[in-house]
């Protein structure tokens, strides 16, 4: 903008703000503080080096501040003792749409707040304030923003009530017809003296630069780590106990938090070289891209490394046949584990993107196109931000705030948060059973609920109503009762976005650890919880659970090696937090052994002749990984939800055989709704000794305890 502005007094300053506030809510920042910084430093040295290789400008780092503001005051403040007729200031930020600022994920949210609270009118889409230092100085916020559309935007925050509700309608409506803006290409403008290093002159680029030296050197990973866990409140200083500071490597698989080289893979020009290798010479094939890229075969450790203590690892290595085919994963599976990262921190635009995927399918002939992946992934995300939007602006509009209330007035809400930069939904509620307002100790316990296939968070909110009934009195001991309830949307299901992944158990298991460390014990500040689950729900309820204890236990069995030598197994590779006290299972998946069946089975293991299924996934002892062919599956998988749709009625009905009324419309409703979103295709074709509750009804007609 300022490269194409005739106003050559224009001064230009590229600046990053690394204050407390921001790098709290960063995503990924608590569960993987050591990779995020690492990749949020990478991030930062990219840009530096494209800014200047680019167009000359010096980048500038302000970090430590308690918030954006008092930073952004500092930076100005300099900046006017170098310039003093500096009158205005104009601040181009990016914004990141209404659930993303919602959650405080990008610096639009505290500028605009600020401005609020000083008493600024916000017009359109510019605001202005008066510099609190220095009052002779205007800043004005100028958003800017990467969305695919702008139409889709407009439209949900004039009319978010006839908005689409289903990806189908918004696609008919929008996607269909109307393709996005290509990205701002900024070319370089130096001259060959330039590059050289002969001279420095910005004039021939209509860019007069503004260097503060101070604030010209990109923090490093170690500093930038230290600041993400000084960012905690005081309240939530517990968290930095129980969530290990120096893990690596515990995400998902091929993730840049689940082994990928963040130095080797995490530059702009390192992911337009991944790009122009997938979408040119592999032509989107998974396997031809496999067999170009260096990290799969020879460059194996330098460029991609194994967590050998993560389940979920293990159990995509045993898909890949150890890394030799992706015959068996979801088609577009390694790019999108790989453009996770890059996305999240803004290294590649969703333009950018959807257009380099557009340009190569069209100079591709082919009888039968193929849907680009990449293109799915980003009409995928853009999907659920507005569907985000949507619910968020219809709840700022209805007088409850869109609190559903419960028979007895406890208000259920929605909030979301980023799993991997994949946007999730949860539902959340206090529980305010105290016949008396008293309180015998500043502790505060929750229950996390974990839904079963196909449905959501919302299954629970009979669920938590009925948890808002009991009272607790006297005779009741308050301090076990949990004062408040969350039910997050399992990725893939529900609000969740449904990225092509492979869905395993330790996916989703890890998905549950993560949401209960971020979302449950840092921002809720929980000092303990429960966790139960319906269906595979509290299959995945049982492994996060036995995933938490910290007195590691869940070690492979070795007949060699003391039991302090045997590998911790764990669904992510994490250690546990030993902060869950409960397990309930409510009509769970799965066979449940009696105790002497355990006992039974303990014994015939004794020798280690029986493994377990994680002992024999992350030890490689499982058998070949045969699943259907992926175009089989994924013509069974279409028919099997074209067949379901219709009858999600009767289907439901006959899981309720006892209670058909809790089948009403909005659970109707709200599952097919789901199975439309974009990637749902794809969920279809893919302990530790606590006090358990097994409740178990004996007309449930998927009940096998007695099998």
């Amino acid at each position: 903008r300022s490269s194409n502005n005739n106003n050559n007094n224009n001064l230009v300053l590229p600046l990053t703000i690394l204050d407390e506030h921001s790098l709290r809510n960063m995503p990924m920042g608590c569960t993987h503080t050591s990779d995020s910084a690492s990749i949020l430093h990478a991030a930062l040295t990219s840009l530096q080096t494209e800014l200047m290789d680019t167009l000359s400008l010096p980048f500038h780092c302000k970090m430590g501040d308690e918030s954006l503001i008092a930073a952004l005051d500092e930076v100005v403040a300099e900046a006017q003792t170098i310039h003093p007729s500096i009158q205005q200031v104009t601040v181009h930020v990016c914004d990141l749409g209404h659930v993303d600022n919602a959650m405080e994920y990008g610096p639009y949210a505290q500028l605009t707040t600020a401005a609020d609270d000083d008493d600024v009118i916000l017009l359109a889409s510019t605001s202005q304030q008066q510099h609190p230092n220095n009052s002779n100085i205007v800043v004005r916020i100028q958003p800017w923003n990467c969305d695919l559309r702008s139409q889709p935007w407009k439209d949900v925050k004039q009319d978010a009530n006839s908005f689409p509700d289903s990806f189908p309608k918004y696609q008919e409506q929008y996607s269909s017809s109307r393709n996005p803006p290509s990205d701002v290409v900024i070319t370089n403008k130096r001259t060959e003296e330039q590059q050289k290093g002969a001279t420095n002159n910005n004039n021939n680029n209509n860019i007069n630069a503004l260097k503060l030296d101070s604030f010209c050197q990109v923090p490093s990973k170690t500093d930038i780590q230290s600041i993400v866990r000084n960012s905690l409140p005081s309240s939530a200083q517990k968290t930095k106990e129980i969530i290990k500071e120096d893990e690596t490597n515990i995400g998902l698989y091929a993730t840049h938090w689940g082994g990928m080289s963040i130095s080797k893979t995490m530059t702009e020009a390192q992911i337009h070289n991944l790009l122009r290798v997938y979408l040119q010479e592999a032509q989107t094939d998974d396997d031809t891209f496999m067999e170009l890229l260096p990290w799969w075969k020879d460059g194996f450790g330098e460029y991609l490394q194994t967590n050998p203590q993560s389940l979920e690892h293990s159990s995509i290595q045993w898909m890949m046949n150890q890394n030799t085919d992706t015959k068996n994963l979801i088609p577009g599976e390694l790019v999108t584990r790989f453009l996770a990262a890059p996305l999240l921190y803004g290294i590649i635009s969703p333009r950018q993107l959807w257009h380099a995927a557009e340009k190569e399918k069209n100079q591709q002939f082919s009888i039968f196109p193929k849907e680009s992946s990449i293109q799915s992934l980003v009409e995928s995300r853009e999907w659920h931000r507005l569907l985000a939007a949507r619910q968020l602006t219809l709840a700022e509009k209805t007088s409850s705030n869109n609190l559903k209330q419960t028979t007895t007035g406890s208000e259920i809400r929605y909030g979301y948060w980023r799993w991997h930069g994949f946007l999730c939904r949860y539902a959340i509620a206090p529980l305010p059973n105290k016949q008396k307002d008293t309180t015998s100790s500043d502790k505060k316990r929750g229950i996390v609920l974990v839904h079963g296939f196909g449905a959501s968070g919302s299954q629970f909110e009979k669920t938590i109503s009925e948890l808002a009934s009991i009272v607790v009195d006297d005779s009741n001991n308050d301090d076990e009762f949990p004062k408040e309830v969350m039910a997050p949307d399992l990725i893939g299901f529900g609000h969740c976005e449904k990225p092509p992944v492979s869905y395993t158990q330790y996916l989703w298991s890890a998905f549950v650890s993560d949401f209960v460390k971020e979302v449950s014990l840092q921002n809720h500040h929980w000092d303990s919880y429960y966790i139960g689950g319906n269906s595979i729900g509290g299959y995945t309820s049982m492994m996060t659970a036995a995933d938490d204890d910290d007195n590691n236990n869940n070690k492979v069995s070795n007949n060699n090696k003391d039991d302090e030598e045997s590998p911790i197994l764990t669904s992510s590779g994490a250690v546990g937090t030993g902060k869950c006290i409960g397990l309930i299972l409510m009509n769970s998946a799965g066979r449940i052994l009696s105790p002497e069946e355990v006992d039974d089975t303990i014994q015939e293991n004794s020798d280690n002749t029986v493994m377990s299924v994680a002992e024999a996934t992350i030890t490689n002892s499982l058998g070949p990984c045969r699943p259907p062919p992926q175009m089989l599956a994924k013509v069974g998988g279409s028919g099997l939800l074209a067949y379901l749709r219709p009858q999600i009625q009767s289907i439901c009905k006959n899981l309720y055989p006892t209670n058909p009324s809790a089948v009403d419309d909005e659970l109707c409703s709200g599952i097919l709704r789901d199975s439309l979103d974009p990637g749902a295709i794809n969920v279809m074709i893919s302990g530790s000794k606590l006090p358990v509750l097994v409740a178990q009804g004996m007309l449930d007609p998927l009940n096998i305890t007695l099998v």
